[in-house]
């Protein structure tokens, strides 16, 4: 889920700032319009490669597995 908002995210904020960069009127708001422009693809960049790492390591922790264990020294042999 996060890594659609991230996508959502990506392309409004593209399109937001694509019309305030044709409506800036001096150097100054155009130069705010990038920044702001930069800041937002940072901003969704990182919340998609979090969520996708996040929920990488949450399947593979809650995945279960069938081993062979041991029952008289507890030795646990990977079936994978």
């Amino acid at each position: 889920m996060g890594v659609l908002f991230s996508i959502i995210m990506l392309f409004t904020t593209g399109q937001a700032t694509s019309e305030v960069m044709s409506t800036a009127q001096s150097d100054a708001e155009t130069a705010g319009a990038a920044i702001g422009a930069t800041m937002g693809f940072g901003i969704s960049i990182f919340i998609g490669a979090s969520s996708l790492v996040g929920g990488t390591i949450g399947y593979l922790l809650l995945m279960k597995r069938k081993v062979y264990k041991c029952l008289r020294c507890g030795y646990i042999l990977d079936r994978a």
